[in-house]
């Protein structure tokens, strides 16, 4: 199929410049072209950023509706989730989703993930696994790792690793600190992640295999993989918002929406998170999305599972980080997309001109949390969310995905603006995959027409839309049955009025 030019005009770069782009034949072919072809379908982006894609490095469950919703366009499923340590499974998990979302699945290092026993990473590689993960804890043998680092190097595979020592997490749902104590919780030590960390780099040094952190929160971690990138090494780290922007108070009250794995840090630990964000030690922002339900978390806070979704808030959390100066425009999407694409083995090209760029700091939008969203407004799985926080159930945050494209597919996000929206969703596009973020966030996604007032937050952050209240139906409403079920009373009979248990006449 033939498909035929399309022009998105008005659009900002990642730079901050605005600029019209060209795609012809499926590929970007002009920035401001001087000549457009006949027959080219416009685009009007409305002064919306253009970016590529979001790559979400590391989730462990595929939920289409959330990663819409957020603009991200393909993820890495961990291979928890079967686990994916044979060929078979490996090639079913990368056919899935397409052609609006590409999930690309990391094979098991170790034969059902028990650290004893190497998988075949060779044929997972044929059957379509882009790197090589250890899921949701480490390899305690050394000898182990040591022979995954060498077969996943000589695959030309990235090892995705956790890092904590399980010697020392073991039983702990917090990390040592006065909150842990004052509710009286198993804590480990947060020198536990380092341990993990120092093992790993001296094996990466002696093997030269390459290999990526995927949550790296403490700042003696962190202090490791710097020096470590000073010597040379092949390391790279990510961390996921919810380190950035919350600490170890949260879990407060046993909230257990908060129980993570690494479990939240003190507060010195997270300003060395946004440190290492804003100096360049933290090559990764990912979402760590792994939902959990009401069954999973409305339990005593040693029960309940770790884990929650991200995926919908990773883009307009990690906008925060643009708004409060940490990076760029056009780092961030370094951190969603070039750098995570590039240890898949992915391309992630984002357009791009000039410096700087700020979303508008009057215009904003916020993520809801503790409730479900229905049609898709919020990912349909979810019930419980990452950044509810104490007092009201919103965090402010600086704009969302408007819209965007992905395997030659628009892909519905659930804005109902169509000042936002790409028009060719379903139109066939072999473009490379990419978004729109609406960097102001003006329209919170919704059905019902909404405030264009702006009012004051209830937390003093700053301005938020509400919604209009839904206006009162002129019909009369009938009244709902209090108590006692509609036609129960008029059913029930007593026992000696039955025709079968009833007392003989």
């Amino acid at each position: 199929m033939e498909l035929s030019p399309l022009l998105i005009a008005n659009a900002r770069l990642l730079g901050g410049e605005t600029a019209s782009l060209l795609v012809a034949g499926g590929r970007i072919a002009a920035l401001n072209p001087q000549q457009i072809p006949d027959g080219a379908e416009t685009v009007d982006a409305h002064g919306q950023w253009l970016a590529p894609g979001i790559v979400d490095l590391g989730v462990f469950a595929t939920d289409k509706p959330a990663f819409h919703f957020g603009g991200i366009t393909r993820a890495a499923l961990m291979p928890d989730g079967g686990p994916l340590d044979n060929p078979g499974l490996v090639e079913r998990a990368a056919k899935g989703g397409k052609p609006d979302l590409w999930v690309h699945p990391l094979a098991a290092a170790t034969k059902g993930l028990a650290g004893r026993e190497l998988a075949e990473i060779g044929l997972m590689k044929q059957a379509g696994a882009r790197a090589v993960a250890t899921g949701r804890s480490r390899i305690a043998d050394a000898g182990v790792m040591r022979r995954v680092l060498a077969y996943a190097a000589s695959l030309g595979l990235v090892t995705i690793v956790h890092a904590e020592d399980e010697g020392l997490t073991a039983g702990a749902v917090a990390t040592d600190g006065e909150m842990a104590t004052r509710l009286g919780l198993a804590s480990a030590p947060a020198i536990a992640e380092a341990m993990a960390i120092a093992r790993d780099l001296a094996l990466v040094e002696e093997s030269g295999a390459a290999i990526h952190f995927r949550q790296v929160t403490t700042a003696r971690g962190l202090d490791l993989i710097r020096a470590a990138k000073a010597r040379g090494l092949p390391v790279t780290c990510g961390i996921t918002p919810a380190h950035l922007f919350l600490s170890d108070n949260a879990i407060g009250d046993f909230r257990t929406f908060a129980r993570l794995s690494p479990p939240l840090r003190g507060e010195d630990d997270r300003k060395a998170c946004l440190a290492a964000v804003a100096d360049g030690t933290i090559d990764v922002l990912a979402s760590g999305h792994d939902p959990r339900g009401p069954e999973d978390k409305r339990l005593p806070f040693a029960e309940a599972l770790p884990g929650m979704a991200g995926a919908e808030t990773l883009l307009a959390m990690g906008l925060q980080l643009v708004r409060d100066g940490h990076v760029s425009a056009a780092r961030l999407f370094d951190l969603l997309a070039a750098t995570p694409a590039r240890l898949l083995g992915l391309p992630a090209r984002p357009p791009r001109r000039g410096a700087g760029g700020r979303p508008h700091p009057d215009r904003r939008g916020h993520a809801l949390a503790g409730r479900r969203q229905e049609n898709g407004r919020l990912g349909r799985k979810h019930t419980l969310r990452r950044h509810a926080g104490p007092g009201p159930r919103h965090r402010n945050v600086e704009g969302r995905a408007a819209d965007s494209v992905s395997g030659g597919f628009g892909v519905e996000s659930g804005c109902s603006d169509k000042r936002h929206a790409l028009p060719f969703r379903g139109g066939q596009r072999d473009l490379a995959a990419c978004c729109l973020v609406a960097a102001g966030g003006v329209h919170r996604p919704c059905a019902r027409p909404m405030d264009p007032t702006p009012t004051p937050s209830p937390e003093g952050e700053g301005l938020y839309f509400r919604h209009r209240p839904k206006p009162a139906s002129p019909l009369p409403q009938k009244k709902k049955p209090v108590g006692t079920p509609a036609g129960f009373k008029k059913n029930r009979m007593a026992l000696s009025d039955h025709p079968v248990l009833g007392s003989p006449p």
